[in-house]
């Protein structure tokens, strides 16, 4: 009797001493495993989007909205080329833990513009709550770069009109023309998704954009002089 219930008795704390240490070892995994994801992890990195919680604060309520800390600086200021601007862009980083995992965001937010000859600068936008994906300056077709241009056109996402919380080429696209030094900043009363290219008349005086609304392309007559849009033509597919 008594060697039945000692060989019981073995046979439990084995199974108990088996199943503890299986437990143990996969505790220990489950551990190691984090702490290796959180030292080797690579921080997810994005350019040109830009994330609309306000920075540093979490969304009340709402815990799956991550905490986003903010930083500006300024690039490098670049020639306007026949011109005596320059030009440098207004950069913001945004860094944010997320799912286990650190992310980061570049976004250009503005512009500064510099008059070496007047001494005297400029910022395009009032503020940095824009998303600007993208500029450039406007010359005739013909033109070989080195004289001034006759005006500056940016890409701009003005809001989150997707509504992902997010700021980016996904959203509605205005579209902006500014004088060479950043001012007389004029949206252009259209709106669109992708940009098919654009062309200055050899005269320097209109500017045709080809930009597609609602899956048609429309060709964007531009007087230079005004800013105005002068005619709308749709492109035949």
């Amino acid at each position: 009797m008594s060697n039945t219930l000692f060989r019981a008795l073995w046979r439990f704390n084995a199974v108990t001493i088996a199943v503890c240490g299986l437990l143990g070892i996969f505790v220990g995994l489950y551990v190691a495993y984090h702490i290796a994801r959180d030292v080797f992890r690579t921080n997810y990195q994005a350019h040109d989007i830009a994330r609309v919680e306000p920075a540093d604060t979490k969304t009340p309520g709402d815990p799956t909205q991550p905490a986003v800390q903010t930083g500006f600086s300024t690039g490098q200021f670049i020639a306007v080329r026949g011109t005596t601007i320059l030009a440098a862009p207004v950069i913001a980083k945004q860094s944010y833990d997320f799912r286990y995992s650190s992310k980061d965001a570049s976004s250009t937010r503005n512009y500064l513009f510099y008059d070496r000859a007047a001494g005297t600068s400029r910022k395009l936008l009032a503020d940095e709550k824009q998303l600007i994906l993208s500029h450039s300056e406007l010359r005739p077709d013909s033109d070989n770069g080195t004289s001034p241009p006759r005006a500056m056109l940016f890409h701009i996402i003005e809001a989150d009109t997707n509504k992902d919380g997010i700021l980016s080429s996904a959203d509605d696209m205005s579209y902006a023309l500014s004088r060479t030094d950043g001012s007389g900043l004029t949206r252009l009363d259209f709106k669109g998704g992708d940009s098919h290219g654009q062309s200055v008349s050899s005269d320097g005086a209109m500017l045709v954009m080809f930009v597609e609304d609602a899956g048609a392309i429309k060709a964007q007559h531009i007087d230079l002089a005004t800013f105005k849009v002068t005619r709308t033509d749709a492109i035949a597919r």
